[in-house]
């Protein structure tokens, strides 16, 4: 495994996937300028809203994508993480109608990898939906001491 603190040792990449907690974001921007060229592609992963908003602002609309991941993961040390759940599909948007194509290879090219990904043609609606089923979940869990996992895995009260 490769770990980069900064963006120089990625030199000419076709493709970058943002998988940093939202308040780290505009470091990761303000890196990426350095490694930026017009055809890179930036694909935000985080949960939260607005993320691609604020990639778009920086490197224009047709540089982004958006991803709606459907599993927890779980860190459990440094390049050790854990998967509790995976709800396939993940969903994969363009913020341009342009990058549609591109967009649907790269969905096809996770899931042969085993990531099953569908291109979609309104991500926000798929950001949307995990916030709100995250913000439901969030208090479902507080009060009883279970993981998102264990609360989806927990069988319905007969």
């Amino acid at each position: 495994m490769r770990i980069f603190t900064f963006m120089r040792p990625l030199y000419s990449p076709d493709l970058i996937f943002l998988a940093t907690k939202t308040f780290h974001l505009q470091t990761v921007l303000k890196e990426l300028e350095n490694v930026y060229r017009p055809g890179l592609k930036l694909i935000a992963t985080q949960n939260g809203l607005g993320a691609e908003d604020l990639i778009a602002d920086k490197f224009g609309a047709d540089a982004v994508y958006r991803m709606s991941l459907n599993y927890g993961a779980s860190l459990k040390g440094v390049g050790d993480v854990a998967t509790a759940f995976f709800n396939p599909p993940n969903h994969l948007g363009g913020l341009t109608p342009q990058n549609d194509e591109l967009g649907g290879d790269i969905a096809k090219t996770l899931t042969a990898g085993g990531l099953e990904t569908e291109f979609v043609d309104d991500i926000k609606f798929y950001v949307w939906k995990k916030m709100i089923m995250k913000c439901t979940m969030a208090s479902i869990c507080a009060v009883t001491d279970k993981t998102i996992k264990d609360a989806l895995d927990f069988p319905p009260h007969p």
